[in-house]
């Protein structure tokens, strides 16, 4: 069964977000496009792995995507699956063009179709990390016997493997994606000794959903951008000219006349995807650009976002905090 679904990468709407709120001209807009590109084709490659792991289900055998915990050293898997026997760390990895694994120098070269070679970290050095601190995770919180196993999954169709040796080791530790079925069967082979009870398992299952944290992005911390260079007002969803007008009931662009009765909402997320995670009525009003208070709060309101605090005081809250996770 699905512990915890994957949901569209928070990373991806961010970078959308920093798009439309930066000038044109922006000297980091390009790069954050860049990074946009890559992040659209890993979160591709991450549904190819949900494809192949869709028939595993049922009360013993839990899967979570997009699973990250923060005890001071925060890590994230991409999918991690648990099992009354076993748990299985697996790394999508969109390898483009050919990338050979270098065992000598800890690394891996990748040349892409034009022949462009680049270095990258090593992904089994990485699945190793995720291996021990999710080892620590689980001893923390009194787990002490649970076997974890943990590969790479190459995502990309098209992308090439390649070793500098025939350590099996690497070919234990990255595999095809379509492979991927196989080695969860071996691994239920390898490990028959129960570890959780059905009570057990169902108790980590709250606890580790209790304990998941989304991931935050900050634009000064990871681009030097700071909040007051964040252009705001409402964007018109036909022509993306920024500053449409609050008439009545609807908004209107004053650049080609459309009309958006909903327009706001996006804005709305775009503070809170890049300015801050609660907004009030007051910074509501000075983002979109509008005087009145009353329609401000009707806005937030309408969004059916959580919302903390009494009267003038009150704080809605962003969709994407922790608080909104839901457990299942």
């Amino acid at each position: 069964m699905i512990g915890k679904k994957r949901e569209f990468p928070l990373k991806i709407l961010f970078k959308h977000a920093a798009i439309r709120r930066l000038p044109p001209n922006h000297k980091k807009v390009s790069m954050i496009e860049v990074e946009l590109a890559q992040d659209h084709s890993g979160y591709k490659g991450e549904k190819l792995l949900d494809y192949y792991l869709r028939t595993f289900h049922g009360p013993d055998i839990r899967i979570y995507n997009d699973l990250r915990f923060d005890d001071g050293d925060p890590f994230q898997m991409d999918s991690f699956i648990l099992t009354p026997y076993f748990s299985f760390i697996i790394d999508s990895k969109n390898i483009d063009g050919e990338t050979s694994i270098d065992t000598l120098f800890q690394q891996s070269i990748q040349k892409n179709t034009y022949g462009e070679q680049r270095r990258l970290s090593n992904p089994i050095t990485q699945i190793k990390r995720h291996t021990f601190l999710m080892m620590e995770w689980f001893q923390k919180h009194g787990y002490y016997s649970i076997p974890i196993e943990a590969v790479v999954a190459n995502c990309n169709p098209a992308g090439i493997l390649k070793a500098d040796s025939n350590n099996p080791l690497i070919a234990q530790k990255i595999l095809n994606v379509e492979l991927i079925p196989n080695r969860i069967e071996e691994l239920r082979k390898k490990y028959t000794k129960k570890m959780l009870n059905e009570s057990d398992l169902a108790a980590l299952h709250k606890f580790i959903l209790s304990e998941h944290t989304p991931p935050t992005y900050d634009l000064e911390k990871l681009y030097g951008i700071s909040p007051n260079e964040i252009l705001k007002g409402v964007q018109c969803p036909k022509c993306q000219f920024l500053g449409m007008k609050r008439l009545n009931r609807f908004w209107l662009c004053p650049k080609c006349g459309e009309k958006s009765t909903s327009a706001h909402e996006q804005a709305i997320f775009d503070y809170f995807l890049l300015i801050k995670t609660t907004m009030t009525v007051a910074e509501c009003c000075e983002f979109l650009g509008i005087d009145s208070r009353h329609v401000a709060k009707r806005l937030l309101q309408s969004m059916k976002l959580r919302a903390t605090g009494k009267t003038r005081g009150r704080i809605y809250h962003s969709p994407w905090s922790k608080a909104q996770t839901k457990i299942i």
